[in-house]
Formats: structure tokens, sequence, C-alpha cells
């Protein structure tokens, strides 16, 4: 087996994991703290007393850490990995384009169909499980635009982004030779 085969079963495709709250009422509560948050901080910090009651400002953050323990507990993971460039394009062809539409795959079906297939949920001890199909009708019946949006992204980072990102600060990737000293950096 040569070096290359060697560095070549070490492929790692990338991932990225997408959490999502299914109780969203707790994010804007936990907005509101830590708006309270800033405030109690800044007019801590903004006092002309000797002596400062530091209790708004503890209250305040241990208010935000209890709702983003609640927010940990009412939420899901997904980790999505990205694919081969063969696999991605042949899941294009199971969201055509919609009839009338001037475009390549249906994008209200497409990163759905590439989550579904890629896509695993991280348990709470962090070991990734199978997502059932039924499991993703569910998934997919309550999910709102914005958290679409998030899986969209996801789906093109791991699978588009990451691969497309320039690594030409390694330079040449063999050692130079005295026949390629002059054409090397």
């Amino acid at each position: 087996m040569s070096e290359l085969d060697d560095q070549l079963d070490d492929w790692e495709y990338p991932t990225r994991d997408v959490p999502i709250c299914l109780k969203p009422d707790l994010i804007r509560e936990r907005d509101r703290a830590m708006s309270e948050l800033d405030a109690a901080t800044r007019r801590e910090r903004e006092s002309t007393q000797m002596v400062v009651d530091k209790t708004p400002v503890k209250e305040a953050r241990a208010r935000v850490e209890a709702l983003e323990k609640l927010i940990r507990q009412k939420s899901i993971t997904i980790r999505l990995t990205g694919v081969d460039r063969h696999t991605y394009a042949s899941y294009l062809l199971l969201a055509p384009p919609r009839q009338g539409k001037r475009e390549i795959y249906d994008p209200t079906k497409f990163f759905m169909v590439v989550a579904r297939k890629t896509g695993k949920h991280v348990g709470k001890d962090g070991a990734l499980h199978d997502i059932s199909d039924e499991q993703w009708e569910r998934i997919d019946a309550k999910i709102d635009d914005g958290t679409h949006d998030r899986i969209a992204e996801a789906v093109l980072e791991v699978n588009r982004t990451v691969g497309g990102s320039n690594i030409d600060f390694l330079g040449s990737a063999s050692a130079t030779t005295p026949d390629s000293s002059e054409t090397s950096d």
C-alpha cells in the first residue's frame, strides 16, 4: 500500500450539528433575559456609587443560565455529514424542479432529502442514532422556515463550502527536486 493509499483511507467528510429547540418560545425568553443581563451589567459598570449591589447581575445571569439549561433539555441535535459529489448529485434527482419553475432542483424538498439521507440524531450522551422515516416525517412536518434554512445552510456547508475552501497556503504538496527547483517556490 502506498503513502497516498494510506492518506486516502483516512478521508473524512465534514459534519455539522444543527440544534433544534422544540420549545422556541424559550429562545425568545432567553433573548429577553440576555437583554436584562446586559442592562444590569451596564448599570453596575456605569454606577457612580462606591459600593454597588451586584445582586441584579447575579440574578439576571442565573436566569439566563437556567433558561439555557432548559433550552438544552428541550432541544434535539441532528448531525449532517457531507457525501461524495456523485452521491450529492444523485440527491438532486430526488427533488426535481417544480412545475413551471426555472430551477435545477426543488429547494423546498432537496435539503430535507439530503438531511434524511445523511442526518443522525445526536443523543444526550453524544452517541449517534439513526432517525426513522416516521421520525423524519414528524420533524419535517413541525420545523419552521427558519429551522429549514439552518438545515439547508448546513447541507451546503458540509457538501459545498468546506470542500471549496482554498488550501493553497499548504504550498506544493511535493518536495522540491533538482529538476523542479526553478519552478517551485
